[in-house]
Order: structure tokens, then C-alpha cells, then sequence
């Protein structure tokens, strides 16, 4: 019986390590070590939880009249994509890069696999947070 407990939450444990994603979490703005390349001894790590990837995007916006770049790095549902049409995004804002990868801390590359959509709020997230400042 003991056996068959210890050998039952060895397995459960497994399969919920295994759902799990964990990635870089920072904005560049806030944070310069998120810059490529990045310095990830100085950048937060976050479990994103099951269904979900890793993210990198570099976007280029106007705060007020000051032309910014920002690299963010972050969780992302599997279902989202990067097709974001131009007309979608706040006047002056230009996607540079928008990437995704499926492993742990994966998102620390400078390249990972294409994809839009999904940073449209992450893009008014970091003009809010940047504008709060």
C-alpha cells in the first residue's frame, strides 16, 4: 500500500512539473538586465502555469513625445498568437519582434519562434506602467 502511495505522488508530481512553464518576467524600461543580451542573474522568473509559453517581444511607442523601445519578456497563453494588424495598435507603436518557445526559461534568447496578437496588452501594459512612472 505504501508503495503504491509513494509510486501514485511521485507521478502526480511528475505530470504537474511537467505542465508547467517558467519564464523570464521583465520589462526592459523597468528593468535594463532584460535588455539583449539579457542578464538573467537580474531578472524574475515566474511559474506561468499549465497552457501556457514563453514570450519575447522588442516594441517601439511614443510616450508623450519621446520615442521608446522596450524589450519585455513573459508568460503567454498557448491560444495567443503575434498577428496583431498595425491598425490595432496605439497610434506610433511598431512591433520589432514578437516570439514564442516552450521550454523553462526559454525566453532568454535573442531569437525564438514568430508569432503578434497576444502583445497588444502587454504593449498597453508597458505605456500605463511607463507612463505611472
Amino acid at each position: 500500500m505504501a508503495k503504491n502511495l509513494l509510486l501514485a505522488s511521485i507521478l502526480v508530481f511528475g505530470i504537474t512539473q511537467v505542465m508547467c512553464t517558467v519564464c523570464y518576467d521583465c520589462v526592459s524600461l523597468l528593468n535594463p538586465a532584460c535588455e539583449d543580451p539579457v542578464n538573467t542573474d537580474y531578472i524574475t522568473k515566474t511559474d506561468c502555469g499549465s497552457d501556457t509559453k514563453c514570450l519575447k517581444a522588442i516594441a517601439e511607442a511614443f510616450l508623450g513625445e519621446k520615442l521608446v523601445t522596450a524589450t519585455i519578456r513573459t508568460c503567454a497563453a498557448n491560444f495567443v498568437t503575434c498577428d496583431v494588424p498595425p491598425e490595432a495598435l496605439p497610434p506610433g507603436t511598431k512591433i520589432h519582434h514578437c516570439s514564442f518557445c516552450n521550454n523553462d526559461l526559454c525566453n532568454s534568447s535573442p531569437q525564438l519562434s514568430a508569432g503578434l496578437f497576444s502583445i497588444l496588452p502587454l504593449i498597453g501594459a508597458f505605456l500605463i506602467a511607463k507612463i505611472a512612472l
